[in-house]
């Protein structure tokens, strides 16, 4: 036999390892047979086809262990998790301020504003936001079609602010149509997610923040579907006389 590439990669048999003995040791615990583990990699075979396997991560919670692992600065703004939505294609400029959405779009209106900061408090200008939620139904855009809708792109001005205009949030269940489905109703686990608005915060020299802005209102932050929420990025939206929701975000990066 020929070997045509012989890097050898070290992280990668170093990750391994840990993972053939944590496997072994979960087949051993949970004494599993031989019929469930044919049935199981079989459905793991229809999640990689659904392409599920950030949905079977986020609801395994293993996504959101992963955010917190790699996001322990204690003065930025807390991290949460990517979530299957994310399209950078999708996000186009919509200026600053900016609208992610037609005036027209079902629900109620808000605006979102703040400023982001270095951790020493130092305004940072041209730091990319991109914006993205559901509808009012649950739905992404590209769960609709081809249409962009309810996300969208703008850079912090010079003194760091910005301000975005779209409809509040809602609650909504992660998708259940695929295998990621059955297990959540063959477990009993909620599919339900807390309103939410993401945002994904990008700079030179600093690490990237993707997180979320909750809505205090909601009814599932003690029982998020992909455990999510944190304390800090739950947020009282205030409506004024216009009937339009307002609250302030400010983000903190914190340097590479």
């Amino acid at each position: 036999m020929t070997v045509t590439d012989t890097t050898v990669n070290q992280r990668l048999i170093e990750v391994t390892d840990i993972l053939r003995r944590k496997l072994f040791e979960f087949a051993e615990e949970a004494e599993i047979t031989e019929q469930e583990y044919i049935e199981g990699l079989l459905w793991l075979n229809r999640v990689g086809a659904a392409d599920e396997a950030i949905l079977l991560a986020d609801v395994l919670h293993l996504s959101a262990k992963v955010v917190d692992l790699n996001n322990q600065e204690s003065e930025a703004t807390q991290s949460t998790v990517l979530g299957p939505f994310y399209f950078p294609e999708r996000h186009h400029d919509v200026g600053n301020p900016g609208r992610i959405c037609p005036e027209s779009q079902p629900g109620d209106p808000f605006v979102l504003s703040g400023t982001v900061t270095a951790i020493d408090g130092a305004p940072l200008a041209g730091v990319q936001l991109d914006f993205w939620q559901s509808d009012s139904d649950g739905f992404y855009d590209n769960q609709l079609g081809d249409e962009t809708n309810l996300r969208g792109r703008m850079f912090t001005d010079v003194d760091g602010r910005y301000e975005v205009h779209s409809v509040k949030p809602m609650d909504y269940p992660v998708p259940t149509d695929g295998p990621t489905g059955e297990f959540i109703r063959a477990t009993g686990h909620n599919p339900m997610r807390p309103a939410h608005f993401h945002v994904f915060a990008m700079a030179d020299g600093y690490k990237p923040k993707i997180t979320h802005i909750f809505p205090d209102t909601s009814q599932y932050l003690d029982n998020d579907a992909v455990n999510g929420v944190k304390d800090s990025l739950v947020y009282r939206f205030e409506t004024g006389d216009d009937g339009v929701s307002r609250t302030t975000f400010d983000l903190v990066l914190a340097p590479v």
